[in-house]
């Protein structure tokens, strides 16, 4: 075993953010020319304990507010998300989300679930529920504006995996409605993916590909095609820019793309606080049967997390497509 090798394999384990610390030392073996590698790893509590919670403030411009509020307002969104990564003491892993207006409107809610990721051997299981509203989260929606799955991923090689499950993608409910997209498509997904990046609080050097196909029982001709893809390069120790693009095909006639940019700066690196510096840009469109939708936004802040706490304060300037609330009202009425 070279050094070289034990040392990546040291600051690998470190980067999951699983554990406090990493130790990784050589002994002899019980024959010539063998050696024995040792490692030893101590938890870390505030990552293996039984809950963490976080919050996200931002103020922005450009979103639309409630109609029946006064519209001198300034908008302002509110986001709680709450993290139990050790439920039970069993490695149950759970999460709620809730991101509303300054008026208490809920946009866009998640829960997630998945079982014990060491189960099995290179096998876990996940399943989430999502909402998301277009006429004001209309750059987080990929043509549904609900979505609800269940899968399990089998580690194929290093780096790569494979998905297979249920999805059920969802324009009924009214103030979920994507215009222009299928109002059901349900079945059996697939996903093949590669990702070589470690996503802890600053991302390492690395890339996804996931490519994704809902094939709908009944319905062919609504077979939903997803592509994803992202690169990130590390410009010194404290700074990533990562580029990401998201594809999604359903049907023939309509098809949605998003188009992303992120530059990261940690400012702050302790064993118990660290502060990134952000700056993240996107851009939207939609091709729809009758019409095309644009959108784009550009957010500021910085992010703070220490022993349980995730806290954000962005300023955020938004541009969504001007027709879209027409379209959305026209779709929940039809």
């Amino acid at each position: 075993v070279a050094l070289d090798e034990v040392q990546k394999a040291q600051l690998n384990l470190l980067s999951l953010g699983l554990f406090k610390s990493a130790l990784l030392r050589l002994k002899k073996g019980s024959a010539k020319g063998q050696v024995v590698l040792v490692v030893e790893l101590e938890d870390d509590p505030n990552v293996l304990g039984s809950w963490a919670i976080g919050s996200l403030l931002s103020i922005k411009h450009g979103e639309p507010s409630t109609r029946s509020i006064d519209q001198d307002l300034v908008p302002l969104s509110l986001r709680y998300e709450v993290v139990a990564r050790n439920l039970l003491k069993r490695m149950h892993r759970a999460s709620i989300l809730i991101d509303m207006d300054s008026h208490g409107v809920v946009q866009q809610a998640e829960l997630a679930y998945g079982l014990p990721r060491f189960t099995k051997e290179r096998i876990q299981f996940d399943s989430s529920l999502q909402l998301t509203q277009p006429s004001h989260r209309y750059l987080d929606i990929l043509g549904f504006g609900a979505k609800a799955q269940a899968s399990w991923t089998h580690d194929l090689a290093k780096w790569s995996q494979l998905q297979y499950g249920l999805a059920f993608y969802s324009n009924r409910e009214a103030r979920f409605i994507m215009p222009g997209f299928p109002d059901l498509v349900a079945g059996p997904r697939l996903v093949a993916r590669r990702e070589t990046r470690l996503l802890g609080f600053l991302p390492t050097q690395g890339y996804l590909l996931e490519l994704s196909a809902l094939a709908p029982v009944g319905e062919s001709e609504n077979l939903t095609i997803e592509l994803s893809s992202a690169y990130t390069a590390r410009l010194g120790q404290q700074v990533a820019a990562t580029l990401d693009a998201r594809f999604l095909q359903s049907g023939s006639n309509a098809r949605a793309s998003r188009i992303g940019l992120d530059m990261q700066w940690q400012v702050l690196s302790k064993p118990t606080d660290q502060v990134l510096f952000f700056v993240h840009l996107r851009h939207g469109y939609d091709e729809l049967e009758q019409d095309h939708l644009f959108g784009t936004e550009a957010l500021i802040g910085l992010r703070y997390h220490s022993e349980g706490l995730i806290a954000e304060l962005a300023f955020k300037l938004t541009s969504l497509p001007e027709h879209l609330d027409e379209l959305v009202d026209a779709e929940a009425t039809r």
